[in-house]
């Protein structure tokens, strides 16, 4: 495992809408997910949370899974609240891992679901859900709140196994062990409650890997230097909630590969494949 450390964890923002609004369409998640909500609200100070577990709310607002398979309701953990502009707050929660995914092929009913988002004296806005056994992200040093047009591309969170971010000043190397931070491999094992920070060893499904090789502005056909493998290790990262790790080793280029450099930004291209997702993460490798 490495070390921790305290990147803050972002992902795009859904706008929710009042009741009785035009529905927006449902929110791709996982057990466990994090997910970033901008909902309407009064002014509000921002507040986050001072330490695990999370809270169930801050700045009186709160956030509750509804499904149609169980009567129960359960609290999502709240990691921050704060304004969003004139009459918005954002509001960054952890998915309750209580939230039953929709497998594709079961003969189960589907479960519908809803976040309702409650300002402490009514439900303000319900989103509908897409709940799925996974919802791979690969994590960025542009945070949970990217620019809407970055000074420079935000480099994927991979990094080497001191910690150190992969980067063309510091390319991994064949054969090299390697981290990808990642949100959404969903439920682990053994299983750990919604807002408690990871300790121990805890394992998610499986993941797939799959490399392509060249650069990235070379247009290359889709099988073109490609091959694949499953990573070593899959799970939650210790000492935080809903931050999961994947752990590999970087693969042999292949002869007369390119190095990063002189326009080129990434050199290799790997995705990591779940039951229902896949995120994708591009980096200098030689």
């Amino acid at each position: 495992m490495l070390q921790n450390r305290s990147w803050r964890l972002t992902l795009g923002a859904l706008v929710l809408l009042p009741l009785g609004a035009q529905a927006p369409p449902k929110l791709r998640v996982a057990p466990g997910d994090i997910a970033l909500l901008t909902a309407p609200g009064v002014r509000v100070q921002e507040a986050q949370a001072s330490g695990y577990p999370l809270p169930f709310s801050l700045s009186s607002f709160s956030v509750t899974l509804r499904q149609s398979l169980i009567e129960a309701r359960t609290p999502a953990p709240v990691f921050s609240v704060r304004p969003a502009g004139p009459g918005a707050v954002e509001i960054l929660v952890q998915v309750p891992y209580e939230l039953i995914p929709n497998v594709p092929g079961s003969r189960r009913p589907e479960n519908e679901a809803w976040l309702a988002v409650s300002d402490g004296a009514r439900v303000a806005v319900e989103i509908p859900l897409d709940p799925l056994p996974d919802n791979i992200r690969i994590l960025t040093a542009c945070g949970l709140h990217p620019p809407a047009e970055p000074a420079a591309p935000c480099a994927p969170l991979v990094t080497h196994a001191n910690g150190e971010m992969v980067s063309a000043a510091s390319p991994a190397r064949a054969g090299e062990p390697l981290v990808a931070y990642a949100t959404g491999l969903g439920p682990t094992d053994p299983r750990t409650a919604s807002g408690a920070a990871a300790a121990g060893i805890l394992r998610s499904q499986p993941v797939a890997l799959r490399f392509r090789f060249g650069p990235d502005d070379t247009p290359l056909p889709a099988e073109a230097g490609v091959t694949g493998g499953m990573a070593d290790f899959g799970g939650l990262t210790p000492g935080f909630a809903g931050l999961y790790q994947i752990q590999f080793n970087a693969p042999e280029p292949p002869p007369g590969s390119p190095v990063c450099g002189g326009g080129i930004r990434s050199t290799l291209t790997i995705r990591f494949g779940g039951q229902t997702s896949a995120g994708s993460a591009s980096i200098c490798l030689q």
